[in-house]
């Protein structure tokens, strides 16, 4: 039993090997269901898939309309059965991916037809394999698509909030007149041919708005608007219409104002030609009370100020300048003084008078010596 033990442990490796020759040799069977996906043929690179059918199609030109048995049945999934040597069958579930690219018959009614003999496994080492499609054969309804670039308008856009809200304070300033579409001043509309005309043509909302991004500052003059179409797209490589699922609009706010009253606003007379202490004319009153509608930062200041705390802070930041006009040389009313509310803010950007106030002023009384006189006499020859 033990002789020649090395002679009769080749002959056993030998036959252990021709053993594993000759079944690796033998025509085995596997299948492998997936899901069509169309795919044009700029992006059939990333869209390969060990699970998908990648179904090459001039997607520009044409959509699927229907993907049908013989019998016109629907189909969303197919199973590939393929036969060959059980050393390749082995290798299916590493297949990178799956594709075909059928021809277009395109007359009257342009149509494609998908069956096992253009499919191709993207594995060279198994391009022998005999491949079964179930179903046999799945026909292609396809529609000619055209396309068109439409300009974006405010006109175009709907005019409802979000349908998240919270914003509602922000959409009641929208300045629509204003409304920009810097990062898109137009997009392409692809669909079947009538569909696309009716709708660039005619003047029903393009875009309705998504989503008000909230703006980094407390008080903004725009906000940036996400837009999402207004209209039902169709399905990827589909029939139906085609159009980018997001567009960005910047929307001018108009100014939020909130009035408000100064009280005891102090007023200086400035008289150019005859400064103190010679001074010709005085004012009947030195405080006036003065009303602005106010935005931004001022507006948030005087929001938290209350009444005594509002007014200490009048007192200490706001003045009246009235000029004595050029020329005058007896009392009269000054209609349009200079406003000042406080070191940092500016008349028509952060406020505005409400209220036009007059300021009166009046000679003032003599003081009774001879350089008064003459001042006086050389006022009245001016």
């Amino acid at each position: 039993m033990f002789d020649d033990v090395w002679r009769k442990l080749a002959a056993l490796g030998l036959a252990f090997g021709l053993w594993s020759y000759l079944n690796a040799q033998l025509t085995v069977s596997d299948e492998v269901t997936l899901t069509p996906e169309l795919v044009s043929p700029a992006d059939l690179g990333n869209s390969l898939s060990n699970s998908k059918l990648s179904i090459v199609l001039d997607l520009q030109n044409y959509g699927v309309a229907s993907m049908t048995s013989e019998d016109g049945a629907p189909v969303t999934s197919v199973k590939l059965v393929v036969h060959g040597p059980r050393r390749l069958v082995t290798l299916l579930p590493t297949v990178p991916g799956f594709r075909i690219q059928p021809e277009i018959d395109d007359d009257a009614s342009p149509a494609a037809v998908l069956e096992a003999s253009g499919i191709i496994l993207e594995e060279p080492r198994l391009a022998d394999l005999r491949i079964e499609l179930e179903p046999p054969t799945i026909r292609l309804g396809l529609a000619r698509l055209t396309r068109e670039q439409i300009t974006l308008t405010s006109a175009r856009v709907s005019r409802t909030p979000p349908s998240g809200g919270g914003s509602s304070s922000l959409f009641e300033r929208f300045a629509w007149s204003r409304m920009t579409f810097p990062e898109n001043p137009s997009f392409a509309l692809i669909g079947p041919e009538e569909r696309v005309r009716e709708i660039a043509q005619g003047s029903a909302a393009l875009y309705k708005i998504l989503q008000i991004n909230r703006p980094s500052t407390p008080d903004p003059s725009s906000v940036r608007l996400e837009l999402e179409p207004a209209f039902e797209l169709g399905a990827e490589g589909g029939a139906g219409l085609r159009a980018p699922k997001s567009l960005y609009a910047e929307m001018p706010l108009e100014v939020d104002e909130v009035e408000f009253t100064l009280p005891e606003v102090p007023v200086v007379l400035h008289d150019p030609f005859r400064p103190e202490p010679t001074a010709r004319f005085v004012l009947r009153r030195g405080t006036e009370e003065v009303r602005i509608a106010a935005t931004g930062r001022l507006q948030a200041r005087l929001l938290t100020l209350d009444d005594e705390r509002r007014q200490d802070w009048v007192r200490e930041n706001c003045v009246i300048v009235a000029t004595v006009p050029p020329g005058t040389t007896e009392p009269d009313v000054i209609s349009r003084p200079h406003v000042i509310v406080g070191p940092d803010y500016r008349e028509g950007r952060d406020y505005k008078i409400t209220v036009p106030l007059t300021i009166q002023y009046e000679r003032a009384p003599a003081r009774g010596t001879e350089q008064d006189q003459a001042t006086e006499k050389q006022d009245k020859q001016r």
